[in-house]
């Protein structure tokens, strides 16, 4: 006879995977998800075993029931029933804001906020609290709602910081984090504005010859694209091509991913190619 501990161990330990995966990899409003042939591989419909038929039923148990996430901390609390979920929250690794870098973070507390248990899928939130381990002075708290096995990052504090590749110029930093940022949490539109921003206030910070006293994006592209030498031009993207594009799409409201992460790779890759010619 199958055994439901058994059976529970397995699916904490997918959804243990499935909240490191969500508070390390994920952005502001993405999710991750497993799926039920994950937890159960060696089901069949039309032809189930008795003992399949039997973890199935631990497995739909397991489903419904509300999980109990804490921190190594503070003990569990085990609810009656022996099939309850327990979680015990994984050590991550985000952005310290005191370290200004990424760092590990232990989970330093872990609440319920609401749940929802009478309707199928269970719908529970969480609210975790973690802190750098380096600096000990940091903390980050997610919310974090779960629908049935589906996991969605719903909140966090302080905001996600991206930190830019080194040969981003510093004066332009902020606006491709907050670009990256944008395009994260779904507003693309506002991330492909804030690539725009970049490329425009580069130039202007930049002392361009201009010759006139309020030169629009074009005029200050032209201007840009004359202290390039001719063989830079031919063998990198253009700047001024990458704005005019940005500038159509924002004109139109077009909500265009694949302009933005090709518009995001050919200004890293113009400005790695002005650190590699000391531009």
């Amino acid at each position: 006879m199958v055994k439901i501990v058994n059976t529970r161990e397995e699916l904490e330990n997918i959804i243990l995977n499935m909240l490191r995966k969500l508070l390390c990899d994920k952005h502001l409003y993405q999710s991750v998800e497993s799926s039920f042939k994950e937890i159960f591989p060696s089901y069949h419909e039309k032809n189930e075993s008795d003992q399949d038929r039997i973890r199935l039923k631990s497995i739909n148990n397991l489903l419904n029931t509300p999980w109990s996430v804490y921190c190594s901390r503070r003990q569990p609390i085990h609810n009656t029933g022996n099939s309850e979920v327990s979680i015990n929250l994984p050590n991550i690794q985000t952005f310290c804001h005191c370290c200004k870098s990424r760092e590990a973070f232990r989970a330093e507390s872990s609440v319920v906020s609401s749940s929802r248990v009478f309707e199928a899928p269970i719908r529970q939130v969480f609210l975790v609290s973690f802190v750098c381990q380096k600096c000990s002075n940091a903390n980050v708290d997610f919310t974090i709602t779960r629908s049935g096995l589906k996991l969605t990052l719903s909140g966090r504090s302080p905001i996600e910081t991206v930190v830019p590749p080194q040969y981003i110029p510093k004066g332009v930093r902020k606006y491709y984090s907050d670009a990256v940022i944008d395009y994260n949490t779904g507003a693309i539109l506002e991330g492909l504005f804030m690539l725009r921003t970049l490329i425009e206030q580069f130039w202007k910070s930049s002392n361009l010859a201009v010759g006139i006293d309020r030169p629009t994006g074009d005029e200050l592209g032209d201007a840009y694209n004359d202290t390039l030498k001719p063989s830079f031009k031919e063998e990198f993207p253009s700047l001024k091509m990458i704005y005019a594009e940005l500038s159509k799409a924002i004109h139109e409201a077009r909500e265009d991913r694949d302009l933005f992460k090709k518009s995001l790779e050919d200004i890293e890759r113009h400005f790695d190619a002005r650190r590699l010619f000391k531009l």
